[in-house]
């Protein structure tokens, strides 16, 4: 299982794109925008909500690839559900759930400007922080919908 930056990395690498050097930066994010957000800068890649009409009817994210090629290969590396007429790969949800709480101001960095951790926006006792190193995987489809 991989930790949100291994997890980073690892996508920035499929699409041949420099490394993050094992940390998360916060400098020149911005609030819910595709491209400067927090999860698009580390990932390297615009993320959304799901344009695939399969997929819209939940609340699912996905990573969006500027072709299809690299999408097929970031959902088949790393076991992820992908569109294989589209260039959308499906995003795990702690890796949403920064995203979501960076729009709403509820990330932390540490003194160097990094990264740090998050609250979960939707967390019912407002008490679950994860940190950068949080374990990141794609939870079993309970709704055998596939790619």
């Amino acid at each position: 299982m991989a930790s949100l930056i291994e997890f980073a990395e690892e996508v920035r690498v499929l699409q041949d794109l420099p490394g993050l050097n094992g940390v998360i930066t916060l400098a020149g994010t911005e609030r819910d925008d595709v491209d400067k957000g927090v999860v698009p800068q580390a990932l390297g890649v615009r993320v959304g909500q799901s344009c695939k009409r399969r997929w819209r009817c939940r609340p699912w994210w996905s990573m969006f690839f500027d072709d299809r090629l690299t999408a097929r290969r970031v959902g088949i590396v790393l076991g992820l559900d992908w569109c294989p007429t589209g260039r959308e790969v499906r995003l795990p949800w702690p890796v949403v759930d920064l995203e979501v709480a960076a729009s709403k101001g509820l990330v932390e960095s540490d003194e160097m400007g990094w990264l740090a951790g998050w609250w979960v926006p939707d967390d019912p006792k407002g008490e679950e922080e994860l940190v950068a190193g949080h374990p990141v995987r794609q939870p079993p489809n309970p709704f055998g919908i596939g790619p």
